[in-house]
């Protein structure tokens, strides 16, 4: 019979990263007022209103006046752990940064134990203390915005395929994998893609090439993930085919590709900032939004049949089209050259310094504190990355979420806290190179 001791799920050092997170939310939200603070950012008013919809009207809608009517444009994920965490703390907006301080503390273990498993003990415990003090965390924390939950949930897929190593042959744990992807792509939609990323370098670490056996294992594998991910995400397309008479994951990408075109050419900044926002943003949505009331005043004149449709969604319909109109103008004029030039540019505002108007509201901090520590880590990882670079395929694992956010976000509009979720992974090879800095100081001392 197993001792007390053996049922606690947690080691030390993973309880003291859990006792650290709780320091954090007390330290931020209560002693220095962060709880106070309203909520900022378009997006997290946004979620924040869904929440409230879900729980009030059980709808998926951002509508804050009635009718509360049905939305295209956004997922549900992020909302929906909103509107848990209001309906347990009968709808306390501080509820939700001290619920994602907790879930740092879980993203830190969480990483300790895939480290552990994929290098060693040493680098796991620097890797988790690199990821319980690392100020983007600390930041994001205190937002209603997705990054902390998308983080937490794939690093929970990273962590479960490593498990799996160890049972190959247990084909429902896979399922629960493509389950989980699914619930991650409802979160946060630019990663609908990774599961095929994952497919892939899941196909060569087994080497399906062997055998027939080795590939009919594989195959399999591939196979109750793909299911997995399109039984949790078949609700949602049903549901939008109903409302659209599309089958449709969503919409909205062409307006992320629009700002992106506008960031190659250098006629819109990488930073998403208050000021661009007010000169360069709200003026074209308003524009985007007048030739929507023209066209389905154009519509109502013309034909019924498409009164038929809910008026939101026939408007998300109409802007997406009109969108999709303004990005074909934009990109008649963008040439290659631009986009080669660009490229290293745009890769380092993505990732870049988070910029200071994401910062913490109710009180402040010096801002070269935090860049600082940036610059320590980034310049740290690189230096971890060249001294396991023998390792890089092996480790593919560790690295496939960076170059996936990189590579989407060549295509998409740039925002430096977009590659947040891939963050543990800079923090991985950040504790390798100060390792490495250490043991390659202490042997020129013996010698």
């Amino acid at each position: 019979m197993r001792s007390i001791t053996n049922l606690n799920p947690f080691n030390s050092f993973e309880i003291s990263l859990i006792f650290t997170s709780v320091v954090w939310a007390i330290l931020i939200l209560f002693i220095l007022g962060e709880s106070e603070a309203p909520i900022i950012s378009g997006d997290g008013v946004i979620y924040n209103q869904m929440a409230l919809n879900l729980i009030n009207y059980q709808t998926i809608s951002f509508s804050q006046d009635f009718p509360i009517e049905p939305t295209l444009a956004r997922y549900p994920g992020y909302p929906i752990f909103l509107a848990l965490i209001y309906l347990i703390s009968r709808n306390s907006i501080s509820a939700v940064p001290f619920v994602q301080y907790l879930l740092l503390g879980l993203i830190a273990i969480a990483l300790y134990r895939l480290v552990r498993m994929r290098i060693n003990e040493f680098t796991a415990k620097i890797s988790a203390i690199f990821c319980i003090t690392y100020f983007p965390f600390l930041l994001f924390c205190s937002f209603h915005l997705t990054e902390i939950l998308t983080t937490f949930t794939f690093l929970m897929v990273l962590l479960g395929l490593e498990k799996l190593k160890q049972t190959p042959n247990k084909l429902f744990g896979y399922l629960i994998i493509g389950l989980i992807l699914g619930a991650l792509t409802m979160i946060r939609p630019s990663f609908s893609l990774i599961i095929f990323p994952i497919i892939i370098g899941l196909t060569f670490e087994r080497k399906f090439y062997i055998s027939l056996a080795h590939f009919w294992q594989t195959l399999l594998i591939a196979i109750f993930i793909l299911i997995g991910f399109s039984v949790f995400l078949s609700p949602w397309l049903i549901r939008n085919y109903l409302l659209s008479h599309q089958l449709l994951l969503g919409i909205g990408s062409s307006e992320s590709i629009y700002w992106s075109v506008r960031q190659y050419k250098g006629t819109t900044n990488y930073d998403f900032t208050n000021g661009q926002w007010e000169t360069v943003y709200s003026p074209k949505k308003e524009e985007i939004a007048a030739k929507v009331d023209d066209k389905i005043d154009q519509l109502q004149n013309s034909t019924l049949e498409e009164k038929k449709s809910p008026n939101s969604i026939t408007k998300e319909l109409l802007k997406a089209e009109m969108w999709e109109n303004a990005l074909g103008e934009e990109l008649k004029q963008l040439t290659l050259g631009e986009v080669l030039v660009n490229i290293p540019n745009r890769v380092f505002h993505l990732w870049g310094m988070i910029p200071p108007d994401y910062h913490f509201t109710s009180f402040t901090i010096n801002y070269r504190i935090p860049k600082l520590q940036v610059w320590i880590i980034s310049l740290l990882s690189i230096s971890g990355l060249i001294l396991k670079k023998r390792d890089l395929l092996k480790d593919w694992i560790l690295w496939i979420l960076p170059l996936y956010i990189t590579f989407v976000h060549l295509i998409f509009h740039v925002e430096a806290r977009y590659s947040v979720p891939a963050y543990p992974f800079m923090l991985i090879y950040s504790a390798v190179g100060l390792i490495g800095i250490f043991s390659l100081i202490k042997e020129r001392f013996n010698n």
